[in-house]
């Protein structure tokens, strides 16, 4: 391919990330996270001839839905080849993960999305014709890397790869817009204004990096005031013992009523709470098909302290016997 031949005037780049509902009660994995990717490029041909050039587009990770079209004719896709990774990517920290939550860098404990020695490709052809400025759209749902072992809340990456454009003749003017998720927590390396829940930016050279976004999901009220499996049980064990302790309190001292007022109030809040931390990966695999059982058991517990509160024992000496009441 004769990339020197062929200028890249505008790219207009779209980035749409979605969150796949979680399924069921207490859902045995974290939610697929999926980019709607649409690139739009306007190219020239320099030359006095018509050109046919292949092309071989990048996108680590799964991908799937490829429509590619020029000049709003449909081109199909004639394949795939790999490309070495280290074409793709020319810079070194571009491997590292950030969790979004912190900011914190660190390295990928896992296997899989920025450890792949070739990246995935789409080919197909495109012609050219002499003088006249082309329009290419290239779109595909793609699919986010996951790293759910460093941190309490699952991180989320996808990487776009500008680098490869750096092959054409010529690349000029570069509009981004990233839309994520609102309930989020993000981190993306290029320096992009936030207007809401978009990310949007314009270049009139191309980057020196590749685009790297990382996104966290908002999970629960509770839970997301942890960043450490740890604390988060520790807490809902907390909440249980405090309901214990405050039971003993009002036992011998309050009114059946003020104690059903404070129960229905508590009780409640305490299962929230519960909730919001046990439908989440603590446990990690394979022992998180338990946390619906410890689930149980917390709020067993919970009743348990509730009935303890309401119940007194009192022992009535009326020549009757022992009486027992609520009261």
């Amino acid at each position: 391919m004769e990339e020197e031949i062929i200028r890249i005037q505008k790219e207009d780049l779209h980035i749409d990330v979605k969150v796949e509902d979680k399924s069921g009660v207490f859902p045995e994995e974290n939610p697929a996270m999926l980019a709607e990717v649409r690139a739009a490029y306007t190219m020239l041909n320099e030359t006095d001839e018509v050109q046919t050039v292949p092309v071989a587009f990048p996108q680590p990770g799964e991908v799937e839905g490829w429509t590619i079209s020029l000049d709003g004719e449909p081109v199909p896709v004639s394949g795939q080849v790999d490309l070495p990774r280290e074409d793709l990517y020319r810079q070194a920290r571009e491997e590292k993960w950030v969790n979004p939550k912190t900011g914190e860098a660190y390295n990928f404990g896992g296997f899989g999305y920025t450890e792949e020695d070739l990246i995935p490709s789409a080919t197909f052809e495109i012609s050219l014709t002499p003088g006249e400025s082309h329009q290419l759209i290239v779109e595909y749902i793609a699919s986010f890397g996951v790293d759910e072992r460093h941190s309490l809340h699952p991180v989320y990456r996808l990487d776009y790869l500008l680098q490869p454009a750096s092959n054409w003749s010529d690349f000029k003017n570069l509009t981004l817009e990233i839309n994520v998720p609102s309930q989020s927590d993000t981190y993306l390396n290029l320096p992009l204004e936030r207007e809401g829940d978009a990310y949007k930016g314009t270049y009139e050279k191309l980057p020196d990096e590749n685009i790297s976004l990382f996104v966290t999901p908002h999970s629960g009220f509770w839970i997301d005031l942890f960043q450490k499996r740890s604390h988060a049980v520790i807490f809902s064990l907390v909440v249980l013992l405090s309901v214990w302790i405050l039971s003993l309190v009002l036992r011998r001292r309050q009114s059946l009523l003020v104690k059903m007022v404070v129960f229905s109030v508590l009780f409640p809040l305490a299962v929230w709470m519960g909730y919001d931390i046990w439908t989440h990966n603590l446990l990690g695999y394979p022992f998180d098909i338990f946390q619906g059982i410890l689930f149980g058991f917390y709020v067993l517990g919970l009743s348990a302290a509730v009935l303890f509160g309401l119940y007194n024992k009192r022992r009535l000496n009326k020549g009757h016997g022992v009486k027992q009441t609520f009261d």
